[in-house]
């Protein structure tokens, strides 16, 4: 969130806002107390949300975006993919390379290619927006769905038998 946050400062131009969700906890203060220093208004600490009105977030955000180091299977981007936003994330978040040709973005997490990817990304039209974000949706059923990864839990524990 650290690197998130120190790429859209330095885009000044950008009409949009970031909204960083999640609760507080000491890291959360800190990354307050930075946001603070750089005077940036158009980024907001929205807290812990769930329900309707994380849903609410997902679905109305022109993107989601989760840099990270380092996750077996980054599951919020997922769920924002499921509301049909579309997501940009890192290598290290364990998702499928063909997020990148499904309506997402894979990066790795350094400044240049989430500048480059924020870039990109704030230049789609809201039907592109739409368009990426469906797609997005449809490949996360395809390829996460239970439907489809059950029955290969089960072959493998049947395997081991």
């Amino acid at each position: 969130v650290e690197l998130l946050i120190d790429v859209f400062t330095s885009l000044k131009s950008l009409d949009f806002d970031l909204k960083i969700v999640g609760p507080e906890n000491d890291h959360a203060l800190e990354l307050m107390d930075k946001v603070k220093q750089l005077k940036d208004s158009r980024i907001q600490f929205l807290g812990a949300v769930r329900g309707a009105d994380k849903q609410h977030l997902y679905r109305n955000a022109h993107a989601f975006i989760a840099p990270s180091y380092s996750e077996v299977v980054g599951m919020v981007n997922l769920e924002a993919a499921m509301m049909a936003t579309p997501v940009i994330t890192t290598h290290q978040t364990g998702l499928l390379s063909d997020w990148n040709k499904n309506g997402g973005k894979l990066i790795d997490p350094n400044f240049k290619q989430l500048e480059a990817a924020i870039l990109e990304c704030s230049n789609w039209t809201k039907s592109e927006r739409d368009s990426k974000g469906q797609r997005l949706r449809e490949f996360v059923i395809q390829e996460y769905s239970w439907k489809v990864n059950r029955p290969k839990w089960e072959a493998l524990y049947n395997s081991m038998k």
